[in-house]
């Protein structure tokens, strides 16, 4: 999970990017009587999740605006957008964005055009190999 709001707390997601969780953003109640989670999330990235976008019980409440996602449609309310949000080099951990990705200028910052997800692009560590099966060969 990239992000969990649970148990009657508020969080507000502006300007984020969230890749290869299963699920960048998820309102939920935890605790039985404690409500759930609330919140409002705008301008991200929602690229690559392997379960959902996003997920919010029925005590919970969220909201998207101005964002994107590759893997599941957002809420319908005109300003969210589904596709490849075209990172130049995700697999070597550079979220920079392509001249031509459909989040250039489709944020929304207080009336003013600018580019969804985060500001900070690429991590400054190496990509960690991982193997996911075993097998050899007769």
């Amino acid at each position: 999970m990239g992000l969990g709001v649970k148990d009657s707390c508020r969080a507000i997601v502006n300007h984020c990017t969230f890749y290869g969780v299963a699920t960048p953003v998820a309102c939920y109640e935890k605790n039985r009587g404690s409500a759930g989670g609330n919140t409002i999330v705008r301008n991200s990235i929602l690229s690559n999740s392997y379960a959902a976008s996003y997920s919010s019980d029925d005590k919970s409440t969220i909201a998207i605006y101005n964002s994107i996602s590759d893997n599941d449609r957002l809420p319908e309310n005109g300003t969210n957008l589904f596709g490849n949000p075209s990172f130049i080099g995700p697999s070597l951990l550079d979220y920079n964005l392509a001249a031509t990705s459909p989040a250039v200028n489709s944020a929304d910052d207080n009336g003013i055009p600018g580019t969804m997800g985060s500001r900070y692009f690429k991590f400054l560590e190496s990509p960690s190999v991982m193997f996911s099966k075993y097998s050899t060969i007769h």
